[in-house]
């Protein structure tokens, strides 16, 4: 008897193993006051590349991913010295290991870095051991390379260590180097410097202003002496369809403008969503802090990615989290985790995505990671879409359905509210705004609802007035009647 209860256990374990395996991380969104809620799963992960089924040899050390055209994928795997490309179903199309020079001969690379394909399918590949980025063709013939700018802004003795490169459709070329604070060096298509593009702001803090009233009273030759302070340094970029380039840093002091969106004139114009209740603006990331062995943990992301659509993903280094974000920067959903088990990571260091995949890069593990979309996050991603548009009508079914399954989703309650605004049931539409606290839209629908109030009122408010007013003439009337008539009878 005792051996059969065990067999029943043991299949009862092995059958419930595959279901608990889908899952390893919960699923959470962040509400107005800040707090982590619960969320259904936008994102599961699918399948892990090691390269072994692929290549024969297992990833060593990779350090960046690359979807080309939705068609190819390229793996910087800078421990073996490779770049390794894949076609849309995971399959091995070919390698990438040397190139070869005008004069005929070959260089193999080693410990490549960032890459990047353009629309010219010209393969740019950072070697930051050699300092410089080299241009390949299809052939893997040298096109072009850039080393270090000639720049006064450079001191002499600062190395120049590519780590990034990215390229947009004039032709312009944008590389980040490691341990530079004077944002990315711009090149043409010749290999001509430029300049330097999109510099962070040096973050104010209180340390900051004090040093600041302390150079006002000093020497300079004392001032030359203190600490200097600089901008932080983006960790990663990736450039959307229309020539927008998209920044992440991992150092910001102040947890705050971790993600931002460059225009030509390296501004930032990405829409700063603000969380209502706390009036956070431009908070990205974990709103909640944890704690490790003593020691603050908060999220520092290590590179993002731009989708088609304008989802924006961004992968943090500190716990593995991949923060999914619209153009509005609204959180749409938050997946993967740190961890040894299928869908966390020990060391997040890239991502891309290929459709409706997400391909997230682990450089300890050395593997892959593959997230396919739930159909609740095709839900919420359609819907926002529609929302972003300012289709609300469109996505009123789609928000309802949101919210059927996820309460928590306070953007699902603006969007039906938004769409009952439309419709002029502004009663109504305050109810969602007051869910989805959207202090601004329940205002709006607040006027727009005693505005109605008043105009349906007025045909009462005005006939009340005239028969009032009809009844006031005539019992004047009637009364200085009666006043006319006593004193006829007095006279009399």
């Amino acid at each position: 008897m005792l051996k059969r209860c065990m067999i029943l256990i043991m299949a009862f374990v092995m059958i419930a193993l595959p279901a608990m395996g889908e899952n390893t991380y919960p699923g959470y969104i962040y509400d107005a006051w800040g707090k982590s809620v619960p969320a259904p799963d936008s994102y599961l992960p699918a399948e892990v590349i090691n390269g072994v089924a692929q290549t024969g040899k297992a990833f060593k050390s990779p350090a960046d991913v690359f979807v080309h055209n939705e068609e190819f994928i390229y793996i910087s795997d800078a421990g073996n010295g490779r770049i390794v490309v894949l076609d849309q179903n995971f399959a091995f199309v070919r390698e990438v290991n040397k190139f070869f020079l005008p004069d005929g001969g070959e260089v193999k690379f080693k410990n490549p870095s960032g890459i990047f394909v353009d629309e010219k399918d010209q393969l740019y590949i950072c070697l930051p051991d050699e300092g410089r980025v080299v241009v390949l063709d299809q052939e893997d013939k040298l096109v072009r390379e850039y080393g270090r700018p000639d720049s006064d802004l450079l001191e002499e003795n600062a190395e120049f260590k590519p780590d990034k490169v990215l390229a947009n459709q004039l032709g312009t070329v944008f590389i980040l180097p490691k341990g530079m604070y004077l944002g990315a060096v711009m090149y043409d298509r010749t290999g001509k410097f430029l300049g330097f593009y999109g510099a962070n702001n040096v973050t104010v803090s209180v340390a900051v202003m004090i040093d600041y009233m302390w150079k006002q009273l000093l020497s300079q030759q004392q001032v030359n002496n203190m600490a200097r302070y600089v901008p932080v340094q983006y960790a990663s970029f990736d450039i959307d369809q229309e020539n927008f380039i998209y920044t992440c840093t991992n150092e910001s002091s102040n947890t705050y403008n971790e993600i931002s969106k460059l225009n030509s004139l390296g501004d930032n114009v990405l829409i700063s969503y603000t969380r209502n209740v706390r009036s956070q603006t431009g908070n990205y990331g974990d709103l909640e802090r944890g704690y490790y062995m003593g020691q603050t943990q908060d999220t520092r992301f290590i590179d993002l990615a731009i989708h088609d659509n304008g989802m924006l993903y961004a992968l943090d280094r500190t716990r593995g989290r991949v923060f999914v974000y619209d153009q509005e920067s609204h959180l749409l959903s938050v997946f993967g985790g740190a961890g040894y088990q299928e869908g966390t990571f020990q060391n997040a260091i890239a991502i891309d995505t290929l459709g409706q995949k997400v391909l997230v890069l682990d450089k300890d593990k050395a593997s892959m990671t593959v997230f396919e979309r739930t159909e609740y996050g095709e839900l919420v991603e359609s819907a926002v879409l529609l929302y972003i548009d300012g289709l609300y009508q469109e996505a009123w079914k789609l928000w309802e359905e949101v919210a059927q399954r996820n309460v928590n989703c306070e953007l699902a309650y603006i969007g039906i509210g938004k769409a009952l605004y439309e419709e002029g049931r502004y009663q109504e539409a305050m109810h969602y705004f007051k869910l989805g606290y959207d202090r601004e839209g329940y205002s709006r629908a607040f006027n727009e609802y005693r505005m109605e109030t008043a105009r349906n009122l007025l045909p009462y408010v005005f006939t009340v007035l005239l028969v009032g007013g009809a009844g006031l003439v005539i019992f004047t009337k009637i009364r200085k009647y009666r006043a006319i008539r006593e004193g006829r009878r007095e006279e009399e």
